[in-house]
């Protein structure tokens, strides 16, 4: 059996694929057509819907206009206007009585300042205490010369300036008085004698 030819086979293909694209083209045109008669049954609805839309917006729209203060007339912008301006002015008022009451205050602060000054300007300076003198040191009219021990009582035993004599050697215990120099208290190292109004040390000599 012999083979078809090339060109036999060639033009097969070619035809078969005609074919195809008739089925194609066929298919896709029943199709827009369906699609048009779809359009066309549901355009009377899409009218319906959108009057039925435009009829809610005006119903909202009117109640929105009923539900809308009164038109505003030009008496009662007047009556506001007079509202306000007597506001204002009655605020005008109040301002000029406190900046009044302000400046009154502020010129009565300025006066006492003043009179401060004038006073502490003419106020006499405080007068320093005067030191007080301390009373002269009295130097002793006579000279330590030692402690002594007599019948177990301790004694001061002193002299005399210029004196040189044991006879003018005197023992004083506590209490006893040499002129204004009377002895209060004798240690070993010290004796402490009131003159007066003062009280003096002297040290006691130590061999």
């Amino acid at each position: 059996m012999k083979r078809p030819s090339a060109p036999r086979a060639v033009a097969a293909l070619a035809f078969i694929w005609l074919m195809l694209l008739s089925l194609v083209v066929l298919s896709l045109a029943g199709s827009i057509t369906r699609q048009d008669e779809q359009r066309r049954r549901d355009a009377p609805d899409a009218q319906i819907a959108e009057l039925q839309n435009r009829a809610a917006a005006l119903e909202a729209f009117q109640a929105a206009v009923e539900a809308a203060p009164a038109h505003v007339t030009e008496q009662k912008l007047q009556r506001a206007g007079d509202l306000w301006q007597q506001q204002g002015d009655e605020l005008s008022q109040q301002v000029a009585i406190h900046t009044a009451q302000i400046a009154e205050l502020k010129s009565r602060l300025e006066a006492q300042s003043q009179q401060l000054a004038s006073t502490a300007a003419t106020r006499p300076k405080p007068r320093k205490p005067e030191a007080k003198s301390r009373p002269a040191t009295v130097a002793p009219t006579f000279q330590v010369l030692g402690v002594e021990f007599r019948g177990g009582q301790r004694f001061l035993a002193i002299q005399p300036n210029g004196s040189l004599g044991l006879t003018q050697v005197r023992l004083l215990s506590l209490g006893d008085a040499e002129g204004q120099w009377r002895l209060e208290e004798l240690t070993a190292q010290s004796a402490l004698f009131r003159v007066g109004h003062q009280t003096r040390r002297l040290a006691v000599p130590q061999e």
